[in-house]
């Protein structure tokens, strides 16, 4: 009987665990599958315990449960996707399934001390949920995005994180469980084996031995002790006082009727200015959503972050910006003046008065948080302009490219999930916008608070998709080029990130390979790549084009550019060969061959480095990697800019602080107008401002004659300069050059604000 109730543990677990993933999409052997077979594990170990120690089954039932349920899991698993990292996919599945089954079978153990079946099964409920309700509470009381659960271990709470990897603090937090768990088995194993009962008291008995209570103390002890130690600063709960040490300078913007938003941001002579730019900016995007929500809220902290890495350590979060609703909180890296980004995040904390739920965000199904309406309303209040396009213009571009879903799906939160984050957030911002419009804000309101995108209007929401549809389709409105479907294309065409292969490898060896290259190692960066390059399945050559490019950069930073560049050229050459429809798209291909000029410069290569750069511009690339080439391109024969390109502007090249070489280029390149822009650009951020302005308006002529996609990003910056400086008169005079027209209206919207304001511009 014992023998065929272990096999039956064995083989239902992976079953089920198999059906869910397959479900839910989760078919990589990582951290998103561990993720949801930790807690059937640690209940399925749980209920193992109970009845061996009730003498109703074998050991094989919690050793199955511990061991061989999550590994055939994990083996069925690779039927879908593959591990392209097999020890860190096994990091995370010993640190979750396999220390969550060791705890449940503590949990087991414990709830079996209950004396019946009956009141057995209701302890163990009860240890269940209650050993969830620290963790929860603390996500919900705290600015930390992730948590800690024993049932699972560390929940990454950001969505589209795409680097979850085992830490030092995960394998503390399960020494801490291990404290008490292992203790409790030894003592229900010795008084197991001696067939004593296993009772409150047979464990007061088994407690009086020497040997156990030094065993278990000992293990206790040296468990929290490393598990302390190695917890870092943060620890697992970390409280919001730690967060305000950790970011000391509190800035205060009034509002209507009190405080609007307390910004925290970094101590330090370089964040002053940049500091002061956000309060304004902060004030004046509050004031925009105040308008478009047609509420005001009080007393929203924003944490400003010195960068991605400090954002991590603090809140879990780390290529993306995150904010608590239901706490008034945004987490971010200090954003630039005039990103719309920050009126992004500030958008999720108004929207959660529309939520009438104490989290402050749509529920779907009445506990679920909707993704389509809490991020389509962001995106919808952000409205933001890119390449000239609006989130209208992308959608309409995504649907005549074919990468749009169809009307039935698109109001689907599942769908939203499964798209390309870049797509579904143009998507679902575009539909809420609409929706915004022709059902007013009230209805926005009703399908946010309800959960329920089908209440916003006064008709089926069929027709209002099929409605949606027609105008983002009408030809009367401006259509997108050429150009602009083949940006789309790279833009959408990514799989969405559960249907990406070896997702949160690529991800995990990006982060480890820049650790790398800030520290100087790049030859263990160059080994990551090339690793993660022979595992990743030869089905995968649209995702390996990236690796491809930074495996290159990697080898020529550790000093082998011409072996880089020749095997970059070798890939390059390959792709070229392949029939249109499996090529990689034209932007890829252009990022190849920017980075293979890139290390033709690094090389000495320099007519091949131009060469390679002029093809890449041929392409339809973004306004960004434009101008990037083209300073290359101007920069390349300048010796005095050689520090620049190698460390900075190429890729490829060692090492090196961008701060010391921007502030060297006037005394490098004298009079050059594009070097002057680059160093006034930066005065405007961290420098003196007014000095940097001066600077950059006196380059303006010979930029608009010799380099226009730098003067398009030059009058960007002196547009809002001007603006934050509340200088309207000077403004109007540049306006003609501001470009698209919606920065243009929104830049002498912004001016008024700062002139009317008495506290604006420098301290």
């Amino acid at each position: 009987m014992d023998k065929e109730i272990a096999q039956g543990w064995v083989a239902a677990a992976p079953a089920a665990m198999a059906l869910a993933m397959a479900l839910l999409g989760l078919g990589a052997w990582d951290y998103h599958l561990a993720l949801a077979v930790a807690p059937v594990t640690a209940w399925a170990a749980a209920v193992a315990m109970g009845r061996w120690l009730r003498g109703t089954a074998g050991l094989a039932g919690p050793a199955a449960m511990v061991g061989l349920g999550p590994l055939a899991v994990a083996a069925v698993a690779t039927w879908w996707q593959p591990a392209c990292n097999v020890l860190d996919s096994l990091g995370l599945w010993l640190l979750g399934p396999v220390c969550a089954g060791l705890w449940g079978l503590g949990v087991g153990a414990l709830a079996a001390l209950a004396p019946g079946p009956r009141r057995a099964r209701g302890a163990l409920a009860t240890l269940l949920v209650a050993a969830a309700v620290p963790g929860a509470v603390h996500f919900l009381a705290s600015p930390q995005i992730y948590v800690y659960l024993p049932h699972t271990g560390r929940i990454a709470g950001a969505l589209y994180e795409d680097a979850v990897a085992a830490g030092w603090r995960d394998v503390a937090y399960r020494l801490a469980d291990l404290a008490w768990t292992l203790p409790v088995l030894a003592v229900a194993a010795q008084l197991r084996t001696r067939d004593q009962p296993w009772s409150v008291a047979g464990l007061r008995r088994a407690a009086r031995a020497d040997r156990a209570v030094v065993w278990a103390f000992v293990t206790a002890v040296a468990a929290v002790a490393i598990g302390l130690g190695a917890a870092g600063v943060q620890r697992w709960r970390t409280p919001r006082s730690a967060f305000d040490a950790a970011l000391p300078v509190a800035i205060q913007v009034a509002g209507p009727g009190g405080v609007a938003v307390t910004v925290h941001g970094p101590r330090g002579r370089r964040w002053q200015l940049p500091l002061q730019q956000l309060r304004d900016d902060v004030a004046f995007r509050h004031h925009q959503l105040t308008g478009w929500f047609g509420h005001a809220t009080l007393d929203i902290a924003l944490y400003a972050w010195p960068d991605a890495a400090s954002k991590r350590a603090w809140t879990g979060a780390h290529r993306v910006e995150m904010a608590k609703p239901w706490l008034r909180q945004v987490h971010m890296v200090l954003p630039e003046y005039g990103s719309t980004t920050l009126t992004h995040e500030l958008a999720h904390v108004f929207a959660a008065r529309w939520a009438g739920n104490p989290l402050g965000v749509a529920l779907g199904t009445g506990w679920l948080p909707d993704a389509l309406l809490i991020e389509g309303v962001a995106v919808a209040a952000e409205w933001p302009v890119r390449g000239g396009l609006d989130p209208h213009g992308w959608a309409r571009a995504a649907r005549l490219i074919g990468k749009a879903p169809p009307l039935d799906g698109l109001g689907s939160s599942a769908a939203f999930l499964r798209m390309n984050p870049d797509l579904a957030y143009t998507l679902a911002g575009s539909l809420l916008r609409f929706v915004g419009d022709s059902c007013g804000s009230a209805g926005l309101a009703r399908a946010y608070g309800s959960g329920k995108l089908a209440s916003a209007c006064d008709r089926p929401l069929a027709e209002v998709l099929r409605s949606w549809a027609n105008f983002v389709d009408d030809p009367t409105r401006p259509q997108p080029s050429a150009a602009d479907l083949e940006r789309a294309r790279a833009r959408f065409e990514p799989a969405g990130l559960f249907d990406r292969p070896c997702a949160l490898a690529v991800g995990r060896c990006r982060d480890r390979a820049g650790t790398d290259h800030l520290a100087g190692t790049d030859r263990a960066a160059r080994d990551a790549w090339l690793r993660l390059l022979a595992a990743l399945p030869a089905s995968t050559e649209r995702l390996q084009a990236g690796v491809v490019l930074d495996a290159a950069a990697a080898d020529s930073a550790a000093g082998h550019a011409a072996a880089a560049t020749a095997t970059l050229q070798d890939w390059l050459t390959a792709q070229l060969a392949r029939p249109a429809a499996a090529a990689p798209n034209r932007l890829t291909l252009a990022a190849a061959r920017s980075v293979l000029g890139d290390l033709h410069w690094q090389a000495g290569a320099l007519a091949r480095a131009e060469a390679a750069w002029r093809d890449a511009a041929q392409a339809p690339v973004d306004e960004g990697m434009a101008r990037t080439l083209a300073v290359k391109l101007h920069f390349a024969r300048l010796p005095g800019a050689a520090p620049l390109l190698r460390h900075v502007l190429c890729a490829g090249g060692p090492m090196a602080r961008t701060d010391p070489l921007i502030e060297a280029l006037p005394t490098a390149l004298p009079g050059d107008p594009v070097a002057l822009a680059l160093h006034g650009r930066r005065a405007l951020r961290f420098g003196d401002p007014e000095q940097g302005l001066v600077a950059l308006r006196e380059v303006l002529p010979k930029l608009r004659e010799e380099h226009p996609w730098m003067f398009a990003e030059v009058v960007r910056a002196v547009g809002l300069a001007l603006a934050w400086q509340g200088r309207c008169a000077e403004l109007d005079g540049l306006r003609p050059d501001l470009a698209p027209p919606a920065l243009a209206r929104e830049t002498k919207e912004r001016c008024k604000w700062s002139a009317a304001k008495p506290h604006t511009g420098q301290d």
